[in-house]
């Protein structure tokens, strides 16, 4: 993530930058790499990325890439977060701008559920008193 945000400051900005070599860089070290251990990797660089440069860079440099490594890459990033949920926003802001259609699922199945959950808001609250 670091090389990736100094290569784009560097060339000038994000249109310039070399993304795709950076991607093959990225894909041949997930291809190299134990399957959970790339998708952990590819999910905590995104993460890293500042919040500015996350949808220019993640998909092309990490996102992407995963997808070329491994087949069930999605899936598999989506089960890192179930351990780690702070990646979880992350995979779903990239992944869901990229349109990947099994991250806009979980992220609606993800709606659903947190819905579904009862609140707890009330508990230990008292009621509003009623007018006299």
């Amino acid at each position: 993530a670091a090389i990736a945000t100094f290569v784009a400051i560097d060339a000038g900005g994000v249109a310039l930058a070399p993304l795709a070599l950076l991607g093959a860089y990225s894909q041949r070290a997930m291809e190299a790499a134990e399957a959970n251990a790339a998708a952990l990797f590819a999910l905590e660089a995104m993460a890293a990325l500042p919040s500015t440069l996350l949808h220019s860079i993640g998909e092309e440099v990490f996102l992407t890439p995963a997808k070329a490594a491994l087949p069930e890459a999605l899936a598999r990033m989506l089960a890192a977060t179930e351990a780690r949920p702070d990646l979880r926003s992350t995979l779903f802001s990239v992944g869901c701008r990229a349109g990947q259609s099994a991250l806009l699922e979980a992220f609606g199945e993800s709606l659903r559920h947190a819905h579904d959950e009862p609140s707890l808001a009330h508990v230990g609250r008292k009621p509003w008193p009623l007018p006299s």
